[in-house]
């Protein structure tokens, strides 16, 4: 348990009960089920990749099982399960409860579990799907003059059009040695990123996405930037209320002058709200890349209050630069 007041984490990683179903009958077996025996399954730690378990090379569905209680101090608040990686489709249950599907090697997604999480003895089901891709392979010619050690059905491996968002990651033409015999043709998928139960107040910042602008003026740079901060913000509360959205950055790993502060109201309906937050910062100390200086970070605080009280607290870290492709095709950063 990760204790951050207002907002309280509990890690879900750890083992997890998986059983591989090639046949496809887990949904028809009622494997999401709670009351679904699972002695004959196995285990294996979340997070990982199941190329790097003992399930190995594998194509297909797999499903992933784990138990959990609710710490007392989570109970009556708003709680929001989140992954934040699964390769590469899943669907979730909680408790017998069918949450949703999500298809996508990276992106975090998360369900709002409220409603469904008791004290004690939560089951909680996914199901993963990391499949072939469909497409049409064909034979990648030698190169002139070179020989590989291959045979024709190795060799037999350059797609035509790759189907899913996972792209040319779930082929191993891009992977580590391709069109060489060191070629890799293993199948990545699992839960390969956290799992975790987070409470919140009646408010949850659930995306951030901060952007930093270099001001210019005639052309040059003036020495100051804006600092735009584009926030998701849940209101969990069931009626439309009035809420104080605040921002801090302080300085991450260098020294320099105090943090700069912004709070503004906003009228959040119930549901998801998108609002926007800019602030200029005088004398920024810039991110440059490793041969042209120091890789300045800043790390930005987001409250979300209601009446003064927080409801939600995150932090990000970004770096303030600016980087620009000019007409001749030379990269710029920070006007460099």
């Amino acid at each position: 348990m990760i204790e951050n007041q207002p907002r309280s984490t509990l890690l879900l990683d750890g083992p997890w009960a998986y059983k591989q179903d090639a046949r496809g009958v887990g949904e028809d077996e009622k494997w999401g089920d709670p009351s679904t025996p699972r002695g004959d399954w196995g285990s294996v730690d979340v997070p990982s990749n199941w190329y790097k378990t003992e399930i190995g090379d594998y194509h297909g569905v797999i499903w992933f099982a784990r138990e959990f209680d609710l710490p007392t101090e989570m109970a009556g608040k708003h709680l929001r399960l989140r992954f934040n990686a699964v390769d590469y489709k899943a669907d979730v249950w909680l408790n017998g409860v069918y949450l949703g599907h999500h298809e996508g090697f990276f992106a975090p997604f998360e369900f709002g579990v409220t409603d469904h999480v008791r004290q004690k003895g939560n089951t909680l089901v996914v199901k993963v799907d990391s499949p072939k891709d469909p497409t049409e392979y064909r034979l990648v010619p030698d190169s002139p003059g070179f020989e590989k050690p291959l045979s024709d059905p190795f060799k037999t491996r350059k797609p035509v059009a790759l189907t899913t968002i996972k792209g040319s990651l779930i082929d191993f033409w891009h992977r580590p040695g391709w069109e060489t015999q060191f070629g890799q043709d293993g199948n990545t998928g699992g839960i390969w990123q956290s799992v975790a139960l987070i409470a919140t107040g009646s408010l949850a910042v659930q995306g951030v996405k901060i952007t930093p602008t270099l001001v210019r003026k005639d052309g040059a740079l003036d020495g100051t930037a804006l600092v735009s901060a584009d926030l998701d913000i849940f209101n969990a509360a069931g009626a439309t209320m009035r809420a104080q959205i605040g921002l801090e950055a302080r300085v991450k790993n260098f020294k320099s002058a105090q943090p700069v502060t912004k709070q503004k109201e906003f009228i959040l309906t119930p549901g998801r709200n998108r609002v926007k937050l800019v602030q200029t910062f005088e004398e920024p100390v810039l991110w440059w890349c490793w041969d042209h200086g120091q890789p300045n970070l800043y790390e930005m605080r987001i409250t979300a209050s209601i009446a003064g009280e927080v409801q939600d607290e995150v932090a990000e870290t970004f770096g303030i630069r600016e980087l620009a492709l000019d007409d001749k095709g030379y990269w710029h950063l920070n006007g460099r």
